[in-house]
């Protein structure tokens, strides 16, 4: 949220929204939101919870939002790593943009912990030079994130076994879960001041579109 919070933008769509953890905190910023996810019981599930969102069921390898729709800013974090196609699905990112794409994905070494949990491939700062040219986009902004605590979580998951940490947090939370997700959650702060780790964050922004220098230097 600390980048979303520089941009200067109105609408967005979160591509991929699961469960809708950026849900809350982008209306809380006063933004119209859009949401889409491949998961139809995702879908209504977030439709009960956040009613003043517009939600729809994509697979975004295969197309775009409904009606053509663009948004101000397109947020899209965790998904391209299993997409079946994912220069497809990073066109069709950007072709839903009117500005900005935001997007993280994991990079650096491939876990077996990710492997079991769907992911298809981890990139590199590179792999979008190409990408962002055809779609005529400019990159803005760009980072390596995770080292030390998100570095360790991959490292556990992979001693432990996916389906062993699965079972402990993908039923309702209990004391346990709550209290080990809230002191993950304060450790992932320890992380930011290191430009290292396995995920990468990146912003581009429409070639046509200028973007205020005092701007880009906050970033």
């Amino acid at each position: 949220m600390s980048i979303i919070r520089k941009m200067n933008f109105r609408s967005c769509i979160d591509v991929g929204c699961g469960y809708g953890y950026m849900i809350q905190p982008l209306l809380a910023e006063g933004k119209i939101v859009s949401a889409c996810d491949l998961s139809p019981l995702l879908i209504e599930r977030n439709k009960k919870m956040f009613p003043g969102v517009h939600f729809e069921t994509l697979d975004i390898s295969s197309g775009s939002y409904s009606g053509g729709a663009r948004f101000d800013m397109v947020i899209c974090g965790d998904v391209l790593e299993s997409a079946k196609n994912w220069r497809q699905a990073f066109d069709n990112l950007c072709a839903m943009s009117r500005r900005y794409v935001l997007i993280t994905v994991p990079s650096g070494k491939m876990h077996k912990f990710l492997e079991a949990r769907g992911h298809l491939r981890n990139f590199r700062k590179e792999d979008f030079e190409g990408p962002l040219r055809e779609n005529d986009m400019k990159l803005l902004f760009s980072r390596y994130w995770g080292f030390p605590v998100h570095t360790l979580y991959l490292t556990m998951g992979n001693i432990l076994g996916f389906a062993n940490v699965s079972k402990k947090f993908l039923k309702k939370y209990g004391v346990f879960q709550k209290w080990v997700s809230a002191i993950l959650y304060m450790l992932s702060f320890l992380n930011y001041p290191f430009d290292v780790g396995e995920i990468l964050v990146l912003l581009a922004e429409k070639k046509s579109i200028r973007f205020p220098a005092a701007l880009e230097k906050e970033i």
